[in-house]
């Protein structure tokens, strides 16, 4: 039995490591997938196959129960009022079947504290891999756009961003070796601002600096304070100063879209537009103004805020539901900061809603699932 259980749990470490996996896209008849999503499918009927104990991974989920059902709400009011029904499946296979099936599975063995580490680890060696990579790219600029932002595997430098970020608390205080820590932090940074994006650098630094802050004795969270908001302000004055040649442009976007999402809002604030349909209705809307169909509405895809997307695409339901969600794993993490592993996760999380008030690091497949292995990890009671 126990070698059973031991194999389960290196098909999950892989699985986790091997996230970037799901941009190698297919179709099954008419579904579009992934490989990444293949094989959570292919473990999670591994998973059902040995009889787990299901009401004991769920009973660590019963926090979200409330959270679940609005977000549940959600997503029916938003593929009913989708311009794509099957965008909008999509959207919510990719972003909440397949991430939440694959924390139901880490909840079931994280637990234990050797498969703790093991999920953890090979979470943020996978993660490890895509900033190797991206580093290299830059190096030999094989993974450069044409404003000369670096990419990597991706297809635009706030992907990248976005993908990085949260993993640079992980990396800083990971349960690692010294060397690897101070490598894998090294690059990441160097690669978030090759990227140029300032909101990936600040929310980083602001996750990175959270940690100790809620881990230190309360005599010392002052000095914590001080040197977290002074070392943000250079980092600030660094950035600004660094990448203020494309400040304007992208920032007099980022409003634009912002008060256009107000608008949509306005006209549509209790059931939203729809999945997968923020960018069809905001073109509608704009198509007439100047600027604007050359220069915004291509590139508005979400509206540059986690929160705003969360409602204008799952309407007033999943917008509380999601509010919720995000209070009880920031909660639970809180409070068990002191776990290991957990504090690391802690400042992940907080990276991830730092962005979010500047874009969206949920609603993207690797975003979404990095989200629920946080929340796993949160919800999870660690052996001590």
């Amino acid at each position: 039995m126990k070698r059973g259980i031991d194999f389960f749990a290196l098909a999950l470490a892989l699985i986790v490591a091997a996230l970037p996996s799901y941009m190698l896209r297919f179709t099954v008849g008419p579904i579009p997938t992934n490989v990444f999503e293949v094989g959570v499918g292919i473990v999670f009927v591994w998973w059902l196959a040995r009889r787990p104990p299901v009401r004991e991974a769920l009973a660590y989920f019963r926090p979200l129960t409330i959270p679940l059902i609005l977000i549940a709400i959600g997503l029916v009011v938003g593929v009913v009022r989708a311009p794509d029904i099957q965008d909008a499946l999509g959207f919510v296979k990719s972003f909440f079947v397949v991430p939440i099936v694959l924390a139901l599975m880490l909840s079931s063995v994280i637990s234990e504290r050797q498969m703790r580490e093991r999920i953890a680890r090979a979470f943020i060696f996978g993660a490890f891999i895509v900033v190797f990579e991206a580093a290299a790219a830059w190096v030999f600029r094989s993974g450069v756009s044409e404003d000369a932002r670096l990419i990597g595997l991706f297809t635009h430098p706030n992907y990248l961003g976005m993908f990085v970020a949260p993993f640079i608390p992980l990396f800083v205080w990971g349960r690692f070796s010294r060397p690897f820590r101070i490598i894998a932090s090294v690059l990441a940074i160097l690669v978030l601002i090759a990227t140029l994006s300032r909101a990936a650098l600040v929310a980083a630094a602001i996750g990175t600096l959270a940690v100790p802050l809620i881990q230190s004795a309360p005599k010392r969270r002052g000095l914590w304070w001080a040197a977290g908001l002074a070392s943000l302000a250079l980092l600030a004055l660094i950035v600004f100063i660094a990448i203020g040649a494309r400040s304007d442009t992208s920032d007099s976007i980022r409003r634009e879209i912002w008060r256009t999402t107000a608008e949509i809002l306005r006209a549509n604030p209790i059931w939203g537009v729809g999945l997968s349909g923020f960018q069809t209705v905001f073109t509608d809307l704009t198509s007439e103004r100047v600027n604007f169909l050359a220069y915004i509405s291509p590139v508005a895809l979400t509206p540059h805020n986690l929160f705003l997307a969360a409602w204008i695409q799952m309407g007033i339901f999943g917008f509380v539901g999601f509010i919720a969600l995000t209070w009880q794993t920031l909660r639970h993490l809180y409070l068990q900061s002191s776990v290991v592993w957990t504090g690391a996760f802690f400042g992940a999380f907080v990276v991830i809603l730092a962005y979010g008030m500047l874009d969206t690091p949920y609603f993207k497949n690797d975003l979404a699932v990095i989200w629920w292995i946080v929340t796993a990890f949160a919800l999870t009671k660690a052996d001590a």
